[in-house]
C-alpha cells in the first residue's frame, strides 16, 4: 500500500521517550502511519483513536501536534480520518499497542496491516468493523502472535496473510488463513428456566485454534470436515487453496486431504478463479494436476466468455503442450 501523498496532521502525546497517536487528519482513506515522530519511536494508538472524533478527549498526557506534508502538501479541508471514513491503514512495525476501541465502529475498514508480535490490543479495538476482510500480520518472532485478540470481535469472514521470520536462510515464511463467519445465537430453555448460547457455522471452532497466543494449524486443518458441513463451498475452496498455497506447518495427511478437495472441486474453484480473475490459482489447479482434459476445456469456454485475456492464453497454452490430440496412423 502506497503511503498517502495528501500530508497528514497528527495529534500524539510523549511518555518516556515513546509516541502516542491519538488522532490524525487527513482527506485520504488510505493511511500509513510513520515509525517515528520527532525523532520518537511510534508504539501506540490511542483509545477511540480512529472511532470518532471524539476520541481526541479520551487522550491522556500534553497533546502536541505535527503536519507531515506529503507530495501535495497539506489540504485545509482535512477532517479527522475515523469511523465511516477509514478504508485501510497500516501500522508501522514500532507499534506494541492498540488502546481500547481504537477502531470501534470503522464500518468501512477493509485492510489493516501490523506487526504480528503486538503485546496488547485493547477490549473491542476492532468491534463493528464490519467490511474488515483483510489482516496481515508482519515480522512474526517465534510463534506467538495478536491474532486471536483481533477476531475475537470478528464474527465476519476474514483472510489473515502472516509473515513469519524463521524461514531459511533468513527469509520469511507466509501462512494464509481464511477465518468463516459465524452466528450466536440464544434460544430459551423454558422448562429448565434457562437460555442456551449456539453458534452457528465454523468461524467459531476456527477461532479456537490457539495455544498460549500461537495458531495451531493442525487443529485449524482438523476443522475442513466442519467446514464442510456448516460453510458455503466459497469458503471452504479458499481454505484448501490458501493452505495448499501457503503451507505453514502443514502435514502430509492435511495436505492431501486439502488436494482432494480441490480435484473434487475443481470446476467450482475454476468459476471463481475465472470470475475474480485469480490467474494464479488457476495456473496452480493445473500446475498441481488437479484439472483433467476436459476440466481444462471448460475452464477455457468460461475464460473465453468472461473475456479474461491472462488466463484464456495461460489455459490454451497449457492444452495445447498437455493435451494435445495425437493424429491416428496406420499401417498397410
Amino acid at each position: 500500500m502506497k503511503q498517502s501523498s495528501m500530508g497528514m496532521t497528527i495529534y500524539y502525546s510523549v511518555q518516556q521517550g515513546t509516541v502516542t497517536i491519538h488522532q490524525c487528519l487527513t482527506d485520504q482513506t488510505d493511511i500509513v502511519l510513520p515509525n517515528q515522530i520527532q525523532g520518537m519511536p511510534v508504539t501506540k494508538i490511542g483509545a477511540y483513536a480512529f472511532s470518532s472524533p471524539e476520541g481526541l478527549s479520551k487522550a491522556t498526557g500534553e497533546l502536541q501536534l505535527i503536519q507531515l506534508s506529503g507530495e501535495l502538501g497539506f489540504q485545509e479541508s482535512a477532517l479527522p480520518l475515523c469511523g465511516k471514513n477509514l478504508t485501510s491503514i497500516q501500522l508501522p512495525e514500532t507499534i506494541t499497542q492498540i488502546g481500547d476501541y481504537a477502531f470501534f465502529n470503522c464500518i468501512n475498514l477493509q485492510y489493516v496491516s501490523m506487526p504480528g508480535n503486538m503485546q496488547e490490543i485493547g477490549g473491542g479495538a476492532f468491534q463493528n468493523c464490519e467490511s474488515l476482510t483483510t489482516i496481515e500480520l508482519t515480522n512474526i518472532n517465534g510463534q506467538e502472535t495478536c491474532l486471536k485478540s483481533i477476531i475475537t470481535d470478528i464474527q465476519h469472514e476474514v483472510d489473515v496473510l502472516l509473515h513469519y521470520n524463521n524461514g531459511m536462510y533468513g527469509v520469511p515464511r507466509q501462512a494464509k488463513l481464511t477465518f468463516p463467519q459465524y452466528f450466536e445465537e440464544t434460544i430459551e430453555n423454558a422448562p429448565a428456566r434457562i437460555f442456551e448460547w449456539f453458534a452457528r457455522g465454523s468461524g467459531y471452532r476456527y477461532r479456537q485454534c490457539f495455544l498460549d497466543g500461537s495458531i495451531n494449524y493442525r487443529e485449524y486443518d482438523s476443522l475442513l470436515p466442519v467446514a464442510k458441513a456448516e460453510d458455503n463451498e466459497k469458503t471452504v475452496a479458499k481454505i484448501a487453496m490458501e493452505r495448499i498455497r501457503y503451507p505453514y506447518q502443514l502435514s502430509e495427511s492435511a495436505q492431501e486431504q486439502y488436494m482432494q478437495y480441490l480435484k473434487e472441486h475443481n470446476r467450482f474453484i475454476c468459476q471463481l478463479a475465472i470470475q475474480n480473475d485469480w490467474a494464479e490459482c488457476i495456473e496452480f489447479m493445473v500446475q498441481n494436476h488437479l484439472m483433467g482434459p476436459e476440466d481444462v476445456d471448460y475452464a477455457i469456454t468460461l475464460a473465453n466468455k468472461s473475456q479474461r485475456g491472462e488466463i484464456l492464453s495461460f489455459l490454451m497454452d497449457y492444452r495445447h503442450t498437455h493435451f494435445q490430440k495425437q493424429e491416428k496412423s496406420f499401417e498397410l
